[in-house]
């Protein structure tokens, strides 16, 4: 039954650093999710041995992909949120590293799931390019954006068809020069500047 159902994708972003919370989240994905899961894990240059824990993890109806993401793309972004690493900026290419993918969800690697990620992924957000829930954060730095509303990027579903219709990777690419160093969560706060409008905002659970 589950098998013809379609997989759920999921896009996470490590270094080696960060591949044990990686492993973790993944592990409480699939303990409490039970159709077929892929995960594709951006990343440039994780090591054998982070590669080899990471796969331990594959299972049936559990795929990984290791996506090699080119580091250069990102060289001359500065991001001053010291627990925020360069590798959070590659979830910009997921449009393009994967043509063939409509719909996916990305998440941060240092969360845990404590239920059937397959809920997000069927939500219907095929009018907008993100479901996405609200930040808890102060309200002049949201307007300091010239955004009247903010949400948390650790957690999104992505319309990956939309976000190329809108080219949002070139986008986000071209905000993300213009903040770099200049704001305090890059990556996030150039999702929600282009994706401002066209997001739809879920129930925090």
């Amino acid at each position: 039954m589950h098998s013809k159902r379609q997989p759920v994708e999921i896009f996470m972003a490590s270094d080696d650093n960060y591949a044990p919370h990686l492993c973790a989240a993944m592990a409480s994905i699939i303990a409490n999710t039970g159709r077929e899961l892929r995960f594709n894990i951006l990343n440039s240059g994780l090591s054998v041995a982070a590669k080899d824990n990471i796969a331990q993890l594959c299972a049936e109806n559990v795929y990984i992909d290791f996506l090699e993401v080119d580091k250069s793309l990102f060289e001359n972004f500065y991001v001053i949120a010291k627990h925020i690493s360069l590798e959070s900026c590659y979830r910009y290419c997921i449009e393009r590293i994967k043509p063939d993918i409509d719909k996916a969800i990305y998440l941060d690697c240092d969360t845990i799931v404590l239920d059937d990620i397959g809920k997000l992924f069927d939500i219907d957000i095929s009018g907008v390019c993100a479901g996405v829930v609200d930040d808890v954060i102060r309200e002049s730095y949201i307007k300091s954006l010239g955004l009247s509303r903010y949400f948390n990027s650790g957690a999104m579903l992505l319309n990956l068809a939309k976000m190329r219709e809108i080219n949002a990777a070139k986008k986000l690419f071209g905000i993300s020069a213009e903040l770099s160093g200049k704001t305090k969560y890059l990556d996030q706060d150039a999702l929600n500047i282009i994706f401002s409008g066209d997001e739809k905002f879920l129930p925090q659970r």
